[in-house]
C-alpha cells in the first residue's frame, strides 16, 4: 500500500476462539476495501487459547489447520497500517469485531466512522424485541437471504465480509431516509428543534449507540441513552452524572431528544404543537433538585394515602 494512499472505506470480520476479547482470541481477519478488493485476509495462531470446540462448530478453524500459522504479532504493523488509513470502518456486529483489535493492540481512529450493518439492517427487518425496547438483531445469513444474495461459505471471515459489503451496498441502494423535526435537549441549554436523517445512525450520533426509546404517549417518544437514564427514586448524586431533566419518575443525565412516534420507535417529524408543548416543558435550564423533587414527590404520595383512608 502506498503510504500516501488514504483509504475512505474498510469493511472487516473475524473468526475468533469465542465471545469474550481478552479472553478468546482472533483466528482468522479479512478486511476489504469498498470495491471488494482484499487488503488482509490471514489465518491466526491464538498464543493462549488451546482448543475452541464450541467456536470450531461454527467456522470449522480446528488447532490443527493454524497450528502452523503466525500468531498476531507478525501481521500487527500491517493491520495497524490498514487502520491507520481508514477513515470508515464497517462491519456485521463492528463492535465485536472492534473489541477484539483493540485488544489485539490494534488502535482504531477515533474520529472514524463506525458502521454497523447489523444495526441497519434491524430496523430494516422490523422485527421488535420488547426486552431491548428495540428492533432484534439478525444473523447475516438472515440478511442475505433477505436481499437473495449467496451465503454459501458463511463463517469464513472474508466470505462474511464480502456479504457484509453486499449487504452494506443493497441497503444504500433500496433505503431512502426522511428528515424529520426532532426537539434536542442539552444539558443547561434551552431546547431547540433540529432537523436529521430518519435512521437509528442519525439517533445514535446524538445519543450514543446504547440508546433507548421512551414512550411518551402514542404520538411521541423521548430518546436517551440507555446509561444516561435512572428511575428517580434510585438516584444517587454521590455516583450518577449532572442530572440534566427530570422526566416523570426519569432522572436523564445526558442529551436527549424527543421525536414524534408512528409505532413504538417508528418515529416522525413533530408537529408544531409537539414543539411547543415540549420546548415550555423542558424550557428550565438550571440543573433540578432531585433531592427536592423526590421529596415533594413522596409528600404528594403520603397525602393521597391519607385522603383514601
Amino acid at each position: 500500500m502506498n503510504d500516501n494512499e488514504k483509504l475512505k472505506t474498510i469493511v472487516l470480520d473475524t473468526e475468533t476462539t469465542g465471545l469474550y476479547p481478552g479472553y478468546d482470541e482472533i483466528l482468522q481477519l479479512s478486511i476489504i476495501d469498498k470495491n471488494g478488493n482484499t487488503l488482509f485476509n490471514e489465518y491466526i495462531r491464538p498464543k493462549n487459547n488451546r482448543e475452541w470446540a464450541e467456536a470450531q462448530a461454527v467456522n470449522g478453524i480446528s488447532p490443527e489447520n493454524i497450528a502452523e500459522c503466525p500468531t498476531f504479532d507478525y501481521y500487527r504493523n500491517t493491520i495497524q497500517a490498514i487502520f491507520d488509513s481508514a477513515d470508515e470502518i464497517i462491519g456485521y456486529n463492528t463492535g465485536f469485531d472492534l473489541a477484539f483489535l483493540k485488544y489485539s493492540g490494534i488502535q482504531i481512529n477515533p474520529e472514524a466512522v463506525i458502521i454497523d450493518v447489523m444495526e441497519e439492517f434491524a430496523e430494516i427487518y422490523g422485527e421488535w424485541s420488547p426486552s431491548r425496547c428495540s428492533y432484534k438483531y439478525q444473523k447475516l445469513t438472515t440478511v442475505a437471504n433477505y436481499y437473495n444474495l449467496d451465503s454459501d461459505g458463511a463463517h469464513d471471515s472474508l466470505i462474511d465480509a464480502r456479504m457484509t459489503l453486499a449487504v452494506y451496498d443493497r441497503i444504500n441502494a433500496t433505503q431512502t431516509y426522511d428528515s424529520m423535526d426532532v426537539l434536542i435537549v442539552e444539558p443547561r441549554k434551552k431546547p431547540y428543534v433540529h432537523s436529521i436523517e430518519n435512521s437509528i445512525r442519525s439517533k445514535e450520533k446524538i445519543v450514543g449507540k446504547d440508546y433507548r426509546c421512551v414512550s411518551i404517549d402514542d404520538d411521541t417518544a423521548l430518546w436517551c441513552n440507555l446509561y444516561e437514564i435512572t428511575d428517580i427514586y434510585f438516584w444517587d448524586k454521590r455516583k450518577e452524572k449532572k442530572p440534566n431533566r427530570v422526566f416523570r419518575d426519569y432522572v436523564i443525565s445526558g442529551t436527549f431528544f424527543i421525536a414524534g412516534a408512528i409505532y413504538k420507535s417508528i418515529s416522525c417529524s413533530l408537529t408544531q404543537e409537539q414543539i411547543d408543548e415540549y420546548t415550555d416543558m423542558f424550557a428550565d435550564t438550571q440543573e433540578p433538585d432531585v433531592d427536592a423533587i423526590v421529596l415533594s414527590k413522596s409528600s404528594k404520595s403520603q397525602k393521597k394515602v391519607r385522603k383514601r383512608k
